[in-house]
């Protein structure tokens, strides 16, 4: 997975710049980022750089809508299938079991018009429109890969900030920095704690934003 940012754009952020001797280091910062990663992973429900995995899925027909009954139907068989991952990029692979739990076999299936399931990628689901697989348990396999192909650069930004914040942590008690420059704007403090709840303040408000946004997309 790539980063968000590097420890150039934090450095370039704070007039500053970071190496094996600086204290904190270029190793240091790249855990920083690392943990900051997550942490606006967590604040915005989704991540915004690529990933790819797989899930195994249910199918269900109108005689089954939980786990434990005995038998299946052949009307009405579950055929959208929805993916945890929202917005998925692309399908890697559609594969269904027909030989049971026992007995797996596992079937590659073809995507679009002329095969048997559409992928819609925003929505995040597969519908099969041909040959929908039979009632069973976890015998629909699929692969994917979720995302954005382009991390925004307002993440970008706000992930720079909040790794700001943490290096001004690990400086408190050197040298206190009295101006940052970003592009033409320029932004003064007076001290290393006005600074942090700066940067914290302008990175949170991108984080809702983009948490907000999200959750009216879902709706």
């Amino acid at each position: 997975m790539a980063a968000y940012t590097t420890s150039t754009a934090v450095a370039t952020l704070l007039g500053t710049s970071f190496s094996t001797s600086t204290d904190p280091t270029t190793a240091e910062v790249n855990d920083i980022i690392a943990r900051v990663e997550d942490f606006v992973e967590q604040v915005t429900g989704r991540i915004w750089t690529t990933a790819t995995t797989t899930e195994l899925f249910d199918t269900v027909d109108e005689t089954r809508r939980g786990y434990g009954e005995p038998f299946y139907s052949s009307q009405d068989v579950q055929k959208v299938f929805f993916l945890r991952n929202r917005p998925a990029i692309s399908i890697e692979s559609i594969q269904v079991n027909s030989g049971g739990l026992s007995s797996e076999n596992w079937i590659t299936r073809a995507t679009g018009y002329a095969g048997d399931a559409l992928f819609y990628g925003a929505e995040g689901y597969v519908w099969f429109h041909n040959q929908a697989p039979d009632p069973g348990r976890r015998n629909v396999r699929i692969r994917y890969t979720y995302g954005v192909s382009a991390t925004p650069n307002d993440i970008k930004y706000a992930t720079e900030l909040l790794v700001a914040e943490e290096v001004l942590n690990i400086q408190e008690g050197g040298q206190q920095l009295t101006s940052v420059s970003i592009g033409d704007a320029a932004y003064q403090w007076g001290s290393i704690a006005e600074q942090q709840e700066a940067y914290h303040g302008k990175a949170m408000k991108i984080l809702q934003a983009r948490g907000f946004s999200l959750k009216a997309e879902m709706l």
